[in-house]
């Protein structure tokens, strides 16, 4: 893999939630209603980012409806309009990417529908970091990407997701572009691995636990093919030990 002594990167952190959502039965269902199997992969307690890759919204509205989407600073100020237009019913998915004016603080994504004076609101807050070479190492020696290979392979083959299973062999797997590979994953499977890309992997492999924390060699509770697909969620002293390597 490729070294990079110091990599700046940005990471985003859920530091508060507050939502209003839904619809009653007789408000024409125009009220957002965030789909949270989704929203909970995009916008989890800690979620990466660097400004390579897009942050990824994901939401729901049950009828036709103009959607405004902003991103706020603490002080409720627009500082970018991602959506200001009428929108299908259905599951959106909008990409943010923040740039590099954007400081460590405090910002705001909010969601109003048919300007109606309720928001869902999700509060997030932008951090820096850089990984250094000492965490490749640590990764290098203790991560086993082949053993995150089967395991997203398997959950192609058999998770029990709306479309049909997978149905080639795992170097056809292996060789597939991520677009053509996530109709075949659960959900919780959000973002590509790959070891060439080297400041996504040091920073996915230590906070999307779910999708990529069963590849750690001591990791509990972790098998390639389970019974089910529902993400890892099991201990690993060496994630433990490769988060405190972060340096701030």
């Amino acid at each position: 893999m490729n070294r990079h002594h110091f990599t700046p990167l940005l990471y985003i952190i859920i530091v508060s939630l507050l939502i209003s959502i839904g619809c009653s039965d007789n408000d024409s269902g125009l009220n957002p209603v965030i789909r949270d199997s989704v929203y909970t992969q995009a916008l989890v307690s800690e979620i990466w980012y660097t400004n390579n890759a897009p942050f990824l919204i994901d939401f729901a509205i049950p009828a036709q409806s103009h959607i405004f989407l902003s991103i706020r600073n603490c002080y409720g100020d627009t500082l970018y309009v991602l959506e200001d237009r009428q929108m299908e019913a259905g599951i959106h998915r909008v990409e943010w990417c923040p740039d590099d004016t954007l400081t460590d603080d405090i910002y705001a994504i909010n969601i109003n529908v048919n300007s109606s004076e309720e928001e869902s609101v999700r509060v997030i807050r932008l951090r820096t970091f850089i990984i250094t070479e000492e965490m490749q190492e640590f990764a290098s020696e203790h991560y086993n990407y082949n053993i995150y290979e089967e395991y997203e392979y398997y959950a192609a083959l058999y998770s029990d997701i709306s479309c049909d299973a997978y149905g080639g062999s795992m170097v056809e797997w292996l060789t597939s572009t991520w677009e053509e590979k996530k109709p075949y994953l659960p959900d919780f499977f959000t973002h590509n691995l790959d070891p060439q890309d080297t400041d996504h992997y040091y920073s996915y492999i230590a906070y999307h636990t779910q999708q990529f924390g069963g590849a750690w060699d001591d990791a509990t509770d972790f098998e390639v093919q389970p019974d089910d697909f529902e993400g890892w969620t099991g201990d690993s002293d060496f994630l433990d030990e490769y988060r405190l390597l972060f340096t701030y």
